[in-house]
C-alpha cells in the first residue's frame, strides 16, 4: 500500500520551510535511507530521507518552492503501478475542490496567494473572495494531523515540441514570472511608451544625498522609485487596476522593484511604500537585496505589488519594455545604453490609463524635485 513522505517539522515556530531541491523523479527506485530532498529553514539545512524502499509514484512538490510543514513532499509504493491515494479512492472520501467559475474579486485574490481554482472549495455556484479567505485561513491554522492533498488532473496536452527533451519543474520564481507573463497577455491591454531625459539632475541629486548621508552605495534608482511612490500618492489612478468592470482603487502604494541576483530576477514588494522617506525606502529595498542575496525570499516578498520601477542601467540596455505584474497598472522602466542615451519608459495598462498619464509621470519622473 502507497504511503507518503511528508515535510517534517524542523523548528517549533515554522510552519513553512523552502524546499531547495528534490533528488527523486517519478518512477524512480528508492532504497530505505535515500535521500529525497533538501529542505532549509533560517537556521539549517535537513535532509528528508526514505524510511522505506520502493518506487516514486508521483513527487508533489518542485525545487526553490515555500512548501508547509506536514504536507506531502511525495508517494511511495511498493511496485510501480499502485494507485495514489485520492486518485482511485471512493467520491466521498476524496477533498472537495471547486470546479467553479471564480468572480473578479475572487480571480484576484487566488492569483495574490499563488493559488488555483481547484485548491478552493466554493459553498455556491462561484467561487467567491468569502470562500478565499475561509481557505486561507483554514490553511494558516493547519491541518490536526498531515493530510494528503489530491494532485491536479494535468489539462489535456498539446502537441508539444517535436525535438527530444525532458520536463523540468519551474522555480518559484519561474512560476511567478509566468503568472505574470499568463495575467500580462490575457488580461490587461497593455501598452508601452518611453522619453529621453537628461540624467545629469538625478545623479547629482543622487550624490548630494549619499554624500550627506555617509551612504556607500549609489542611492540612485531608489530614489526614482520613491519619486514615482509621491507621484502616485497625489494621483490615485495611477495605483489602481479593473476588478468586475470598475476601478478599483489600492488603499496603499505597495511598490514592485527589481532586483538581480545570479540567474535570477526578482520583484521584491515594499507594502505602504508611501508611508516611507527616502532613507526608509532605501533601507528596506537593502533589506529585501540581501534576503535575496542569501536565497532567503519568502512569496510575501513578491506578492502585492500596486506599482513598478524596474531598471536596466547596469545592462546598459537601449530599450527595456516591462512585463506588468498581475492587478498592476504601471510599471517603469529605467535604462542608460551604452551610448550614454538615458531612457524612461512605462508599460501601462490600457484600460486604466491613457498614453497621457504615462506621458505625465515620466515627464515628473525624469526631474528629482518640483
Amino acid at each position: 500500500m502507497p504511503h507518503a513522505v511528508h515535510i517534517p517539522r524542523v523548528n517549533n515556530n515554522d510552519d513553512e520551510v523552502r524546499l531547495v531541491r528534490v533528488f527523486v523523479r517519478d518512477g524512480e527506485s528508492i532504497k530505505p535511507g535515500q535521500q529525497l530532498a533538501e529542505i532549509e529553514t533560517d537556521k539549517a539545512s535537513i535532509p528528508v530521507e526514505a524510511e522505506r524502499g520502493g518506487f516514486v509514484l508521483r513527487v508533489l512538490q518542485t525545487d526553490d518552492s515555500m512548501v508547509r510543514v506536514g504536507s506531502v513532499l511525495a508517494w511511495i509504493g511498493e511496485t510501480i503501478d499502485e494507485a495514489i491515494p485520492g486518485r482511485d479512492e471512493p467520491a466521498a472520501d476524496r477533498p472537495k475542490v471547486s470546479t467553479a467559475e471564480p468572480t473578479a474579486k475572487a480571480k484576484a485574490m487566488l492569483l495574490e496567494h499563488g493559488l488555483r481554482v481547484e485548491d478552493v472549495p466554493a459553498q455556491g455556484e462561484r467561487l467567491t473572495v468569502d470562500d478565499v479567505l475561509a481557505y486561507l485561513k483554514s490553511r494558516s491554522e493547519g491541518p490536526k494531523t498531515p493530510v494528503a492533498t489530491t494532485p491536479t488532473p494535468s489539462s489535456p496536452a498539446s502537441a508539444g515540441p517535436s525535438a527530444a527533451g525532458r520536463l523540468e519543474p519551474l522555480s518559484m520564481e519561474a512560476r511567478g514570472m509566468m503568472r505574470s507573463v499568463l495575467w500580462h497577455r490575457d488580461e490587461a491591454a497593455a501598452a508601452y511608451l518611453e522619453i529621453e531625459y537628461d540624467p545629469q539632475p538625478w545623479e547629482e541629486h543622487a550624490r548630494a544625498f549619499a554624500e550627506e548621508r555617509r551612504m556607500l552605495g549609489n542611492p540612485l534608482l531608489p530614489l526614482m522609485a520613491h519619486r514615482l511612490v509621491v507621484i502616485a500618492r497625489d494621483h490615485a489612478r495611477l495605483n489602481s487596476t479593473i476588478v468586475d468592470g470598475q476601478r478599483f482603487v489600492y488603499e496603499h502604494i505597495n511598490l514592485g522593484f527589481t532586483i538581480q541576483v545570479q540567474d535570477n530576477l526578482y520583484l521584491v514588494v515594499v507594502p505602504r511604500a508611501e508611508e516611507m522617506d527616502p532613507p526608509a525606502l532605501i533601507k528596506a529595498l537593502d533589506q529585501l537585496h540581501r534576503k535575496a542575496i542569501g536565497h532567503k525570499l519568502t512569496p510575501e516578498d513578491m506578492r502585492g505589488a500596486t506599482l513598478g520601477f524596474s531598471s536596466m542601467a547596469r545592462w546598459q540596455a537601449s530599450r527595456h519594455i516591462p512585463i506588468l505584474p498581475p492587478y498592476v497598472s504601471m510599471i517603469v522602466a529605467h535604462t542608460v545604453s551604452k551610448d550614454g542615451r538615458s531612457v524612461l519608459g512605462a508599460t501601462y495598462d490600457h484600460r486604466v490609463l491613457s498614453g497621457g498619464d504615462a506621458v505625465f509621470v515620466l515627464n515628473w519622473l525624469a526631474q528629482p524635485l518640483d
